[in-house]
Protein backbone atom coordinates (compact mmCIF):
# COMPACT_ATOMS: atom_id res chain seq x y z
CA UNK A 1 0.00 0.00 0.00
CA UNK A 2 1.18 3.29 -0.78
CA UNK A 3 0.60 6.56 0.95
CA UNK A 4 1.31 10.05 0.35
CA UNK A 5 3.16 12.44 2.32
CA UNK A 6 0.43 13.82 3.84
CA UNK A 7 -1.21 10.18 4.98
CA UNK A 8 2.40 9.44 5.97
CA UNK A 9 2.52 12.34 8.29
CA UNK A 10 -1.33 11.80 9.50
CA UNK A 11 -0.03 7.89 10.28
CA UNK A 12 3.01 9.50 11.86
CA UNK A 13 0.95 12.01 13.91
CA UNK A 14 -1.35 9.72 15.38
CA UNK A 15 1.10 7.06 16.13
CA UNK A 16 2.78 9.53 18.52
CA UNK A 17 -0.25 10.80 20.15
CA UNK A 18 -1.19 7.46 20.81
CA UNK A 19 2.50 6.33 22.32
CA UNK A 20 2.25 9.52 24.42
CA UNK A 21 -1.32 10.00 25.68
CA UNK A 22 -0.94 7.77 28.42
CA UNK A 23 1.78 10.76 29.63
CA UNK A 24 -1.39 13.09 29.35
CA UNK A 25 -2.00 15.88 27.06
CA UNK A 26 0.17 16.12 23.45
CA UNK A 27 0.42 19.11 22.14
CA UNK A 28 1.32 19.09 18.19
CA UNK A 29 4.22 21.11 19.31
CA UNK A 30 5.41 18.23 21.02
CA UNK A 31 4.83 15.91 18.12
CA UNK A 32 5.89 18.74 15.95
CA UNK A 33 9.57 18.38 17.71
CA UNK A 34 9.64 14.51 17.88
CA UNK A 35 8.72 13.50 14.71
CA UNK A 36 10.18 16.72 12.54
CA UNK A 37 7.28 17.55 11.13
CA UNK A 38 6.41 21.35 10.61
CA UNK A 39 3.30 22.56 13.29
CA UNK A 40 1.80 24.76 10.78
CA UNK A 41 1.49 21.58 8.68
CA UNK A 42 0.41 19.66 11.41
CA UNK A 43 -2.12 22.14 12.22
CA UNK A 44 -3.79 22.08 8.85
CA UNK A 45 -3.79 17.92 9.00
CA UNK A 46 -5.70 18.13 12.59
CA UNK A 47 -7.97 20.46 11.68
CA UNK A 48 -8.97 18.78 8.62
CA UNK A 49 -9.51 15.07 11.00
CA UNK A 50 -11.42 17.10 13.46
CA UNK A 51 -13.55 18.83 10.19
CA UNK A 52 -14.12 14.72 8.93
CA UNK A 53 -14.71 13.95 12.52
CA UNK A 54 -17.08 16.53 13.91
CA UNK A 55 -18.57 17.28 10.63
CA UNK A 56 -18.11 21.14 11.70
CA UNK A 57 -16.26 23.93 10.68
CA UNK A 58 -14.85 25.38 14.07
CA UNK A 59 -11.52 26.68 14.42
CA UNK A 60 -10.87 25.37 18.25
CA UNK A 61 -13.11 21.79 16.69
CA UNK A 62 -9.16 20.01 16.60
CA UNK A 63 -8.25 21.10 20.15
CA UNK A 64 -11.07 19.60 21.65
CA UNK A 65 -11.32 16.74 19.79
CA UNK A 66 -8.25 15.50 20.29
CA UNK A 67 -7.87 16.71 24.28
CA UNK A 68 -10.81 14.92 25.19
CA UNK A 69 -9.94 11.76 27.76
CA UNK A 70 -10.59 8.47 26.38
CA UNK A 71 -14.13 7.33 27.41
CA UNK A 72 -15.85 10.16 27.31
Amino acid sequence: MRLTTKGRYAVTAMLDLSINASKGPVSLNDISQRQDISLSYLEQLFFQAAQAFTGKQCAWSWRWVFAQPQGK
